[in-house]
């Protein structure tokens, strides 16, 4: 990272240069580079360097920790959004689960009905009428 640092003028520090002096030179996911970079400007800070060099390595630091926590207060709504997408979705899940469900109890509940009324007709439909005469047959 010093590479940057020592290749470059103070004068012409500054976070896009490093950030594409970094992009270019080290493979790395983008927290991972905002990370060296954050590191490799305190390193510079705490080197012999002159005042004027501080002022500026000072200066990239603090807007280069604001742009961290502009990207963390992105990354949390973006993550607070999609566990708000995964709870609208299993709700959904939840509701269409139970409606099933009670469309299955309601059809099994009108089976049951319709087998008792069926049973109920055909017993009716055997048993003599008490006021209908039996045969010798039937006693």
């Amino acid at each position: 990272m010093a590479g940057y640092f020592d290749e470059t003028s103070h004068e012409d520090w500054s976070l896009g240069g490093l950030a594409e002096w970094c992009a270019i030179n080290i493979s790395c996911d983008k927290k991972k580079l905002l990370d060296s970079m954050k590191k490799a400007i305190q390193d510079v800070n705490n080197s012999p360097i002159s005042e004027a060099a501080r002022l500026k390595a000072n200066s990239m630091r603090a807007k280069l920790e604001e742009n961290l926590r502009e990207i963390k207060e992105k990354e949390a709504i973006r993550l607070a959004q999609i566990k708000s997408d995964e709870t609208v979705k299993l709700a959904e899940i939840k509701s269409k689960n139970l409606q099933e469900h009670i469309v299955i109890v309601a059809n099994f509940h009108k089976n049951i009905a319709n087998d008792l009324t069926t049973f109920d007709r055909k017993r009716k439909e055997s048993t003599p009428n008490k006021d209908e005469e039996l045969t010798p047959a039937e006693v």
